[in-house]
């Protein structure tokens, strides 16, 4: 108990005065301790717990009941004081209806108030409290609601399936998304779960899928865009889009239009969701979609999506004509965009691509902390979807940069398993390939590391060899590639010029 709750239970001085005579009394019996003017706390967690154990169901119900109404009643709602108990006040309530103490009429106000407690709880990437409440509210909802209640059960939906998601509840977040579904009244009320819908079909490795879908609801959304493009046709855009970035500045870009149209912003996230299946199935189709950004941005405005076009573009320059500075100025110009917009949850991703691409310029080693930074960041802001990506990077980073190759591996069986465990299959391919690699480097004898497959889920899969022609088999395009990028790398290393050569 600090003052803040003091001062919201008991508003007259009197009152207040003598609940903490009662705890200052408690203090001088060595039941609590006091910190500093106004902080009590039990001395000792088996206290507080007998203290609670000697109260019946009833009782635990209607105090949890009475400490939660008396907040709600006295914090003026909607106030940065009010915000700053929520948690408390949600999770008073909350332990009041587990006893099956509470107020039938306001079970609505209380679903509306785990919202707001989860959705703050995602502001401060606590994903695990905020499914607590998600599920709470939708308890409290009993059932979908429409008619004055719609939006809140849209939302409570909606991000109830998002938090089910970022704690690898696959089970749950169908369970969510069938209700959703099902009672949304139009296209656009199910586009937020289209989203989670979609990033746990690529993190499972169901890229097909995946990308049929994103293509079917792009073109709902009015955008028709051909993902097989020749090389030819790839470089033309290429081309047709420097020609437009060179009739603007960086400064253009940063301080310039908005996008506002919500359709647009809509169709630019989906086109940038394209671009996990589209880099394992149809590698160089990703400049398509770089492009098509690019060029509405320019044309309607600049928000956060545009800037993962602008790096796309720019690595595609690259890729194509050597043009490191031209790559360099739109992946920083693209960084600097979203930090320009407050965009909290785009900085992590953006990062991702501009470390990525330091080497251009700057020693491998010089990144390596930074990838390490940037894994937690994203983790603390859940983008699961630019996760894995990181991580493969910071694995073959290491690896080629000359660090400990012991520490190289065990930083990197830790992200390995890691990745497993918040099921981003996508990422365990380059990374077993990878992490073979180094095994083999430092002598080990990586037959005896056969479990690492296992985390793939698939039987037939139990060494290099079979990981690649699964790739192959899959026409999985990028992680063949990677798989022939450390072989080529072991055949140089070990100088079997001719072994290099085949690759």
């Amino acid at each position: 108990v600090d003052d803040t709750l003091t001062k919201y239970l008991y508003t007259s001085p009197e009152s207040r005065n003598e609940f903490i005579a009662c705890l200052d009394l408690a203090v001088g019996e060595n039941i609590l301790e006091k910190s500093g003017d106004s902080a009590y706390s039990f001395v000792h967690d088996m206290l507080k717990q007998s203290a609670y154990t000697v109260m019946s169901e009833e009782e635990k119900g209607e105090k949890h009941f009475w400490i939660g109404m008396h907040l709600i009643a006295n914090a003026s709602a909607d106030t940065d004081e009010f915000n700053a108990i929520i948690f408390s006040i949600v999770d008073q309530i909350n332990a009041a209806n587990t006893y099956g103490v509470t107020e039938e009429a306001l079970h609505m106000n209380f679903a509306e108030l785990n919202l707001k407690a989860g959705k703050t709880s995602i502001d401060v990437s606590d994903f695990q409290s905020a499914l607590s409440y998600m599920k709470a509210g939708v308890s409290l909802l009993n059932g979908w609601q429409d008619g004055e209640y719609y939006d809140m059960s849209l939302q409570l939906y909606e991000t109830a399936a998002l938090v089910s998601y970022l704690n690898t509840d696959i089970g749950l977040m169908q369970q969510y998304l069938e209700i959703l579904f099902e009672h949304a009244k139009c296209f656009e009320d199910r586009l937020h779960g289209y989203l989670v819908m979609i990033q746990s079909l690529l993190s499972n490795g169901k890229h097909v899928e995946a990308m049929k879908k994103i293509l079917f609801i792009l073109q709902e959304l009015g955008e028709s865009i051909s993902i097989n493009a020749t090389p030819k046709e790839v470089y033309i855009e290429l081309m047709s889009t420097k020609a437009l970035l060179d009739t603007i500045s960086p400064a253009d870009v940063i301080n310039g239009k908005r996008m506002a149209d919500k359709w647009l912003r809509w169709r630019l996230r989906f086109l940038q969701l394209l671009n996990t299946p589209l880099y394992m199935l149809q590698p160089h189709a990703i400049h398509v979609t770089a492009c098509r950004t690019v060029k509405l941005s320019v044309e309607h405005g600049f928000c956060s999506d545009s800037a993962v076009g602008l790096q796309i573009y720019g690595f595609g320059v690259l890729n194509i004509q050597n043009d490191v500075e031209e790559c360099l100025k739109w992946n920083h110009t693209a960084l600097s965009l979203v930090k320009s917009l407050g965009a909290k949850q785009m900085i992590p991703r953006v990062t991702t691509n501009v470390n990525i691409l330091a080497y251009w310029k700057e020693p491998l080693q010089a990144k390596i902390e930074s990838l390490k930074e940037n894994h937690h960041e994203l983790l603390m802001v859940g983008d699961l979807e630019i996760l894995p990506l990181n991580a493969i990077h910071f694995c073959r980073q290491s690896l080629l940069c000359g660090r400990n190759l012991q520490t190289a591996q065990k930083e990197c069986a830790a992200l390995l398993h890691e990745m497993h465990q918040l099921r981003q299959m996508n990422a365990l391919i380059g990374m077993i390939s990878n992490h073979m690699s180094i095994l083999k480097l430092i002598g080990s004898n990586y037959d005896s590391e056969e479990p690492l497959f296992r985390l793939l889920g698939n039987s037939e899969i139990n060494s290099l060899d079979e990981l690649l022609q699964f790739c192959k088999s899959n026409r999985l395009v990028g992680p063949t590639q990677q798989c022939y990028f450390d072989r080529l790398m072991l055949a140089f290393w070990s100088k079997n010029n001719e072994e290099a050569a085949q690759y």
